[in-house]
């Protein structure tokens, strides 16, 4: 089973992203890592409020902008990061990324800003890697658990996460993309 199965979604309504997000929080796991793009109120937020009741959650979901990190109970617990204030590889690790991926499933707003900061994570810069293929692995140095695969011939990084990226298209109407499955 594919964790994120929708590649392109447009919702029409606050309800319609949640509702999107609730279907992928009933099939998260343990160690699950999603991270969201899109611009300051493209609707990251809303998404995941739909993802925690799909977790679980009865808890209020907000923006972890000015706290970074908020946790919410459920039958999967769930860490909300938000990664917008953090400029310096450094201060990733004191986010605690690999402990929150092993307590439950971990989604990080401004999940580009991850690629952009870790080394030897590829630059963010509209292209996003390629799904997991065959191939040795090897560890990755990076803040989040897991490993990645080099796929046969390209020598590209393959990385343990998902990629939704979220676009606010005016008014209440958002689009959806999957840019990236967890693979399982």
């Amino acid at each position: 089973m594919v964790t994120t199965t929708l590649r392109e979604l447009v919702t029409a309504s606050p309800a319609e992203t949640e509702a999107a997000g609730e279907a992928l929080g009933s099939r998260l796991s343990v160690g699950d890592v999603v991270l969201l793009v899109g611009e300051l109120g493209a609707g990251k937020t809303t998404f995941v409020r739909g993802v925690a009741r799909g977790a679980g959650s009865t808890a209020p979901v907000a923006s972890p902008t000015f706290q970074l990190v908020r946790v919410y109970p459920g039958r999967l617990q769930l860490a909300h990061i938000d990664l917008y204030r953090i400029e310096k590889a450094p201060e990733l690790a004191e986010l605690g990324l690999d402990e929150l991926a092993d307590q439950g499933a971990v989604l990080i707003e401004w999940g580009d800003r991850l690629l952009s900061l870790t080394s030897p994570l590829p630059r963010y810069a509209g292209q996003y890697p390629a799904q997991p293929g065959d191939g040795e692995e090897q560890p990755l140095t990076s803040p989040l658990v897991g490993k990645y695969r080099p796929q046969a011939g390209d020598g590209e990084e393959h990385l343990p996460f998902a990629i939704i990226e979220i676009e606010h298209l005016g008014g209440d109407r958002r689009v959806l993309r999957t840019r990236r499955d967890l693979g399982h």
